[in-house]
């Protein structure tokens, strides 16, 4: 019976959910601590991304009040962040991230576009991609919309 007991335990606990207990690298953690900013961008593009979606969010991100060198900003299929290294930094509040789910960090929590996501004291949104956004007037309007909510504007 205990080591039905034990096996039954450890097939929870191996869930994904609960997995954040590894160390994360140090790295990755300095990084992205680095910048000094509670706030976190992450972008995810089926291909490359064109300059002007960088501009446009460079833009959101002065339109909100951030300075752009002071704001980490990051390809997530370039340079993939994880959910511990965020937790880790310690300083990052609020990720807001384009074209992304949960489980492109590491998590596994339920979610809807551009609604935000108390996950261990972060602060999470996701929202469509730059290029979904950028070429739809109506989606770049809903996101400043939500955008001057979030940055209390």
């Amino acid at each position: 019976m205990a080591d039905n007991k034990s096996s039954f335990y450890q097939l929870i606990f191996n869930e994904g959910l609960y997995k954040l207990g590894a160390k994360a690298d140090p790295a990755e953690v300095s990084k992205l601590s680095l910048h000094g900013s509670p706030f976190l961008f992450l972008y995810r593009e089926q291909a490359e991304v064109a300059p002007e979606l960088l501009e446009m969010l460079r833009k959101m991100i002065i339109a909100v009040q951030l300075d752009p060198s002071r704001t980490p900003v990051y390809d997530h299929a370039q340079d993939p962040v994880d959910f511990r290294v965020i937790k880790a930094t310690e300083t990052i509040k609020v990720v807001l991230t384009f074209g992304m789910q949960p489980r492109d960090l590491g998590i596994d929590v339920p979610y809807k576009n551009a609604k935000a996501v108390d996950y261990l004291g972060i602060r999470l949104f996701f929202f469509d991609s730059l290029s979904l956004i950028g070429s739809k007037p109506t989606r770049k309007k809903f996101l400043w919309t939500i955008l001057k909510e979030i940055f209390s504007i």
